[in-house]
């Protein structure tokens, strides 16, 4: 309202004088400290890091004399604290330890479509099926409303199958959505894919805060762990897309594929199938 003072319909609890004092008194009432959510020395934050010992997230905080940033466990005597420079050095490190060399472009491409079209041939039977039973739920709920309009069913009965038979048809038409693909739109979704997993670390490092923290949950969903023993990150869930790109390449490329960095720990693989 650009502070307009507003008279309330209610009956007043204090005067609008003692009102006003105290809210100029607050406004000037000194709150200790101010937290900042948005920081660009800790994109890892947020419920995305999590510590290994415990899995609870972690925050950050500034040595200001240094200003030097660390990310910390918030689980009281865990002492899980990192320099922040170093630990997202590490994740960069994670990203690139998914980049494709450029020659496998080609034949990752190929696989991947393959591979896509595999999938989306068991969808597009399920789909079938869906749309089938969708068909015949509609059929029902069409005799039912013809039967309540000649008066066969009375308004209870009818109300009844009216909300069961719609919850059912949403319920399909939500699962069909899910498996439709756009196979016109497939090399489109390979190319930006490949061009993707090229880049990773340096589409991240060159982000701001919220491009980097949207690009690693759509990486990790379930985000990553840190252990202060081991001085590495885990994961637990990667992108299905990324997982098959990278256990492609691996393929492809077996030396490649058998250098990965000491600091980072696959526990989570796909078994690809080969079409």
């Amino acid at each position: 309202m650009d502070g307009e003072i507003v008279q309330g319909k209610h009956p007043a609890i204090v005067s609008k004088e003692l009102f006003l004092k105290a809210n100029d008194l607050q406004a000037i009432n000194p709150h200790g400290y101010k937290q900042t959510k948005v920081n660009d020395n800790l994109p890892l934050r947020g419920g995305f890091l999590r510590c290994e010992k415990c899995e609870k997230a972690l925050t950050g905080y500034v040595v200001k004399k240094k200003n030097v940033h660390y990310y910390k466990c918030r689980t009281k005597g865990c002492r899980c604290n990192k320099n922040a420079n170093a630990l997202n050095s590490q994740f960069i490190e994670l990203l690139s330890s998914y980049k494709i060399d450029k020659k496998l472009i080609a034949p990752l491409k190929l696989q991947l479509k393959n591979t896509f079209e595999y999938f989306s041939k068991s969808n597009e039977d399920n789909t079938a099926s869906l749309k089938y039973n969708l068909k015949t739920i509609k059929a029902n709920l069409d005799q039912v409303e013809e039967r309540y309009a000649i008066g066969k069913i009375d308004l209870t009965i009818y109300e009844k199958y009216l909300k069961k038979y719609q919850e059912r048809i949403e319920e399909i038409t939500v699962e069909i959505n899910k498996t439709s693909f756009e196979k016109s739109n497939l090399d489109s979704y390979i190319d930006k894919s490949l061009e993707l997993a090229c880049n990773l670390h340096n589409i991240w490092e060159l982000g701001n805060h919220s491009q980097k923290q949207k690009l690693q949950n759509l990486l990790f969903p379930n985000g990553i762990l840190y252990s202060k023993e081991n001085d590495r990150c885990r994961t637990t869930k990667v992108n299905s897309v990324l997982e098959l790109i990278n256990s492609l390449s691996v393929v492809f490329d077996s030396k490649k594929g058998s250098q990965k960095n000491k600091n980072v720990d696959f526990s989570h693989s796909l078994r690809v199938k080969q079409v």
